[in-house]
Parts: C-alpha cells; structure tokens; sequence
C-alpha cells in the first residue's frame, strides 16, 4: 500500500518499541536513511540520526522544526519541480541484541503534496455517529487549530493574522443537497443559539426514525474560494418515536 502521509509542520516518529528478541539485556538499535530518502535531507537531519544512534534507543523522533527545515531545504533544491517529485523519508534500523544476533528493517513516511497553510484544521470534540433518542437534544461541535508557527516559520503566517471560521451545513433525510444553517431561507425548526464551533437542537427538533447530518467545514476569512476546505460530517441517527404505552 501507500506510505503513510505527513505535514511538513509536525514531529515524526520511528519506533523498534516492539522488538523481541533481547536474550535477557537491551537491545542495541542503530538508524540509518534508506536511499529513497533526498540527499538534502538525510543532510538536514544527520544531527537527529546522530543523537540518536548515540543514545541508542528504539524511538528516533524528529521535532516539527527540524522535519519542516528539512523539506523546505529539499523544496529549494527540487524547484518549481517539487510539486511533482514525492517527498520521502526512508528510515532503515538494525536491532541487535548482546548475542550479536540482529534484524533490519524500515519504513518510509512520504509529504502530504496537497497541505495547506491557508487552511486552518477541524475536528470533532466528540463521536461523528450518534444515536439519538427522539426526546433527546442534540449537540455537535468541532474545534479548529492553525499548525504549529513557532516551530515552523512561515508556514503559517497567513494563519496567524487571521481567525478559522466555522460554517455549518445540514442535509435532511433523502435529501442530496446541502444546505447552510445561517442561510435565511432555511429554517431548520427550533435551531437553538449557535455557537461558531457548536450546533444544539432541542428535544423534538430532528424528524424522527431517520439519519440526519451535519457538516462543518473551516476556512480562513481570506482562503481562496478554489481551495477546498476541511471538514467533518456528523451523522445523527434519530430513533424511530416510541408506540404510545
């Protein structure tokens, strides 16, 4: 399958945690890049590589700034060109133990091409599938977060002269269409006070017996009306209304 995808603002981690094999005393690891990393890069991070073949242990973690340098130095080199060229770190680790018996292996985590720094993250503070009784209000809610600026200068000056805005849309049962809560001509019944992040409806409010959603989507004030913003769906399942005693 496909390499697992990371930012270029945020840390890495590599880890042997699992190893077996110890014969009764610790375990020696030793990393090394595999050759599908850019020369550029294994030069950036040679200092990580190095502090942690020195302290020998089974975790190798690369800070956020670290990794961003590294890529930004890798884009530099690629050019116009890097938005083709995927953007690898290979990593290769040999386990030994005091027996000098040892295993290699290695893994590769590749750059998500498609990031956005004009584009803030969303997620659910909760469950995205909920059950619902009838009688039951309902309460969904998200929060947003920028990558981390200080870490990573440049990524994110755009985000940080500017604040996430939340909209919110609804898609009734059978519906295909989305429809945006703070549109005038939708009136989705007894819509309690709406908090940016937050949509709470009262007991009743939702049509029951029927799977309603919910999705928030997160841009910044001036993102771009081509980008495609993130979002997160929310799928309320009303029960049916109980038969009268």
């Amino acid at each position: 399958g496909n390499p697992p995808r990371t930012q270029s603002c945020g840390d890495v981690f590599f880890s042997t945690a699992g190893s077996t094999g110890a014969a009764g005393k610790s375990l020696t690891t030793r990393w090394s890049f595999g050759a599908a990393t850019h020369p550029v890069m294994q030069e950036t991070l040679e200092v990580v590589l190095n502090e942690s073949n020195a302290e020998g242990g089974a975790v190798l973690q690369i800070s956020s700034s670290r990794f961003y340098a590294a890529v930004q130095n890798v884009k530099e080199t690629l050019g116009t060109s890097w938005t083709a060229t995927p953007i690898v770190l290979e990593m290769e680790v040999v386990v030994s133990n005091w027996l000098m018996s040892s295993a290699s292996a290695s893994a590769v985590v590749e750059l998500n091409q498609m990031e956005n720094d004009q584009l803030p993250r969303i997620a659910p503070t909760g469950p995205t599938y909920l059950d619902v009784q009838w009688q039951d209000e309902v309460h969904v809610a998200v929060h947003t977060s920028i990558v981390d600026a200080e870490n990573c200068p440049g990524y994110s000056a755009f985000a940080k002269q500017n604040e996430a805005v939340v909209q919110w849309e609804y898609r009734a049962p059978g519906l295909g269409s989305w429809q945006r809560l703070d549109d005038p001509r939708f009136l989705l019944p007894d819509l309690a006070v709406q908090r940016p992040n937050v949509v709470q409806l009262p007991a009743f409010a939702l049509a029951p017996g029927a799977v309603h959603l919910f999705r928030a989507s997160a841009a910044f004030p001036d993102t771009p009306v081509e980008e495609t913003p993130s979002y997160v769906v929310f799928n309320v399942s009303i029960a049916p209304r109980a038969a009268p005693a």
